[in-house]
């Protein structure tokens, strides 16, 4: 026996090397079979859960569009909702079943002959026990329950979505919208019951193969036929098909076909391996030079990029990010040029890489988006601040692409770049275009405020001229009162249209030298004893305080605005304080503040209060016209935009600065100056009714308003004046030129007149016949850069309209005695 193993050992040994061949290549050859048949199997299956998602996200879409036109509507009742759901869902032609719950049980159903197990059931006994819960979770599709089974051996799933309406300022919740997804017939529509379909179906509540749950539909026992799974994934959860083949996993017995192939292979093994080894070298010679050649591309993009690119994995089982995460960098030196941090660091923990986020809310908002991204496996994009270790701030834009690895971790492929300068370019532009418009808005609202000024202030001259006439004809005590009440009550009109040119920065101001203390102290005499008791009012005075040049009538309005404003910040009463100083005003001071004044020396007025505050949100909005927090009884929301509009065409500005619970403090800077003059003489104050009123002086009126002419010949008639009228300055010059030389004893006009002379270029064509000429200009609306101010000379008095009789007659008797 020994001898003849020794003889035929080589036989025996290609005999046994041929058998071991022959054996190998058949299980080799029934391996290649079964994974071909699991593939085919894989890829059916992917064309029905391709199919199987369209269907399901058709219903989730289709539920959200039906809650959305129930939030609109309102109350819907049964028939409302059966028409609405007939018409959303109808044209889709889809087996889902709808429920309307308003408030919390179930009571219509479409189609109503399929859905009847809805109707009663308690929706707060599903899987919605919080309804904001579901609220918020409607933004990212409803909410989701099941797959479960059903009593008769089906699977349903269903989605909730709250259905919400606006109620004023708050949301009110109407009810829940159900959906219904019989999982069965969705499979019936993706092909899975086809005749021509190979594979059978199962349906399990777990998430993949190391998860299962419970099969809710098809046989239990497929999971036990090591089926092929694929994962359907929705907001809030999902499930898992299962497939095996109709006819089983048919591995196939050898057959002698594959033997003999395996011995006959077995016979070319030694030319197949030698051409084999050749073709395997050349490969992997080719394989490595197309590897190097791929790796020098790649390499020379990653250094060009202009950010930095890297992969994020987030381990298996996490939903949000952690300590654990590992990153790589593929351009470290990009990433330490942006983020002035080596990459070993964020490489070996990914803590470094969070540290970099400038406070808690970007770290929470950034961990929010990988998060959605993972669980939805959808790119993230995100704009977050981040600060380096060497303190500087940057904008960084990231976004990234998820990809869900073999072992249930998370990768996205990431790239960031520093987005500093560009968001600081539009930030700046878009607060440019802010200022723009909200310079266009207060430009459009002076031009109105202007317009409605001028046609008041007439109104106001003709009635308080016709009630000053009637006045002198009335003897009777009570309606002489009644005619006194009707004057001021056109004189207070006067004052509101002074507001409102103030407001609009084109206001008829009569700046001069002001002792800001002694006007402080009026002030406070009479408006202190309108104020409760429970306010304290305090004021300081700064010793040598400057002068300033301001109009008197305005200073006090405003001081009195800000005064009746800190009244209203204390309803429960508390301190009033009213401080002046002087103070000079540098550059720096001017860039801290961004304030539009020039360097140098002002007088400040500060009021000050110890109310409520004014909330952050609300401090940049102060000076908007007609805003204001206040009830609509309470404030007109001008009062401020009055008060800056009046220190910024007085060369000044306001300042506040208020913290909620800490009191407001408001400031007005008043320039300051060292100049003495006397009071101009453009005012109608101190009037003397008594003033001497020579008759038969003769006056040339030019005015355009027919009313507001005829009130003004009246009086000047009753005075002992004559009269010569006219309806424009055209009219009026040639009345001029017809009558004998020199005609006239004064001039008074109207500013603004159709035609072609104005009342300043009226009195210089007068003047060029008579220059010694008196002239008295009269306006309801005066536009200083729309007026030529070479056609009034120091001496000519201005009148705002409207003008009382005594202050006119006062003005006209100086103007002559002059």
């Amino acid at each position: 026996m020994k001898q003849l193993l020794r003889q035929y050992w080589p036989t025996l040994l290609v005999a046994l090397l041929v058998a071991s061949a022959a054996f190998a290549f058949d299980r080799v050859s029934r391996q290649l079979r079964y994974q071909r048949q699991r593939d085919l199997v894989s890829f059916e299956l992917d064309t029905v859960r391709g199919h199987f998602e369209r269907q399901i996200n058709r219903a989730r879409e289709t539920g959200m569009d039906l809650s959305r036109s129930m939030a609109v509507r309102g109350e819907v009742d049964e028939a409302a909702f059966e028409a609405l759901a007939r018409e959303i869902f109808a044209p889709e032609d889809a087996p889902f079943c709808v429920g309307w719950a308003p408030g919390v049980t179930f009571t219509a159903a479409y189609p109503s002959e399929n859905c009847p197990r809805l109707i009663g059931q308690d929706a707060a006994r599903q899987s919605i026990h919080d309804t904001r819960l579901a609220a918020i979770t409607l933004r990212r599709g409803g909410v989701t329950e099941g797959p479960r089974q059903t009593s008769d051996n089906k699977a349903d799933l269903i989605f909730y979505f709250p259905v919400e309406t606006r109620r004023g300022y708050s949301e009110e919740l109407l009810g829940i919208l159900s959906v219904g997804v019989p999982l069965g017939k969705i499979l019936d529509r993706s092909g899975a019951t086809m005749p021509q379909s190979h594979i059978e179906i199962a349906i399990s509540t777990g998430g993949g193969s190391g998860g299962l749950e419970e099969i809710v539909f098809g046989r239990a026992e497929i999971s036990s036929e090591a089926p092929v799974f694929a994962q359907i994934a929705l907001p809030g959860g999902g499930f898992t098909l299962l497939a095996v083949p109709k006819a089983g996993w048919n591995a196939l017995t050898a057959s002698s076909l594959g033997l003999w192939s395996g011995i006959l292979g077995i016979s070319l093994l030694i030319v197949g391996l030698t051409y084999l080894a050749n073709t395997l070298s050349r490969k992997r010679h080719e394989a490595q030079q197309a590897r190097s050649f791929a790796e020098t591309r790649l390499g020379g993009l990653l250094v060009n990029l202009p950010g930095a690119a890297f992969t994020y994995t987030m381990s298996p089982g996490q939903d949000t990010p952690g300590p654990d995460d590992r990153l790589l960098f593929f351009n470290p030196t990009t990433n330490l040029e942006i983020c002035g941090i080596e990459t070993s660091l964020p490489e070996a923990n990914a803590a470094p890489f969070w540290a970099l986020l400038a406070d808690p809310e970007e770290v929470e908002r950034l961990a929010g988006e990988f998060r959605e991204s993972a669980r939805q496996m959808r790119p993230w994009h995100a704009i977050w601040a981040i600060r380096t270790p060497a303190g500087q701030r940057k904008m960084i834009d990231g976004r990234g692409h998820p990809t869900r690895l073999e072992d249930g971790s998370v990768q996205w492929v990431c790239l960031f770049v520093d987005a500093t300068e560009q968001i600081d370019r539009d930030r700046e532009l878009e607060e440019q275009r802010e200022l723009a418009l909200k310079a266009q808005k207060n430009e459009s609202i002076g031009q109105l405020t202007g317009g409605v000024a001028h046609d008041f202030n007439n109104l106001l001259a003709v009635i308080m001229g016709n009630l000053e006439l009637l006045r002198d004809e009335i003897e009777v005590p009570e309606q002489v009162e009644m005619i006194d009440a009707s004057i001021g009550a056109t004189r207070r009109g006067a004052e509101l249209t002074r507001s409102m040119l103030a407001f609009a920065r084109k206001a008829r101001l009569q700046p001069r030298q002001l002792d800001l203390d002694g006007l402080v102290r009026n002030t406070q005499n009479w408006a202190g004893r309108t104020l409760p008791k429970t306010i304290v009012i305090e004021t300081t005075n700064h010793a040598g305080l400057w002068t300033i040049e301001a109009d008197e009538t305005s200073t006090e309005a405003a001081l009195l605005n800000l005064i009746v404003n800190a009244r209203d910040a204390m309803p429960n009463g508390g301190t009033l304080t009213i401080e002046t100083a002087n103070a000079m005003i540098d550059q720096d001071f001017l860039d801290r503040q961004e304030v539009d004044l020039s360097p140098g020396r002002y007088v400040t007025l500060t009021v000050s209060d110890t109310g409520h505050g004014i909330p952050t949100e609300n401090l940049s909005r102060v000076f908007e016209p007609f805003f204001s927090t206040k009830p609509p009884s309470a404030g007109s929301g001008l009062g401020l935009s009055m008060v800056l509009g009046f220190m910024q065409q007085s060369g000044g500005t306001v300042l506040v600065r208020s913290e909620p619970g800490n009191g407001t403090h408001v400031t007005l800077y008043f320039r300051a100056t060292k100049l003495t003059r006397p009071a101009p003489r453009d005012t109608a104050e101190d009037i003397n009714p008594d003033s001497a009123r020579p008759s038969g002086r003769h006056v040339l009126l030019a005015e355009d308003e027919n009313d507001v002419r005829a009130v003004l010949m009246t009086m000047l008639r009753r005075a002992g004046y004559r009269v010569t009228e006219a309806p424009t300055g055209d009219a009026a010059l040639a009345l001029y030129e017809a009558a004998p030389h020199p005609p006239f004893d004064l001039l008074l006009t109207d500013i603004v007149m159709p035609g072609k002379l104005q009342g300043t270029s009226l009195a210089l064509a007068l003047r060029a016949h008579q220059p010694q000429l008196p002239v008295i200009f009269m306006s309801g609306y005066t536009n200083e850069a729309s007026i030529p101010e070479h056609g009034i000379r120091p001496t000519d008095l201005r009148l705002m309209k409207p003008v009382g009789r005594a202050a006119l007659l006062d003005a006209i008797a100086r103007t002559l005695d002059d």
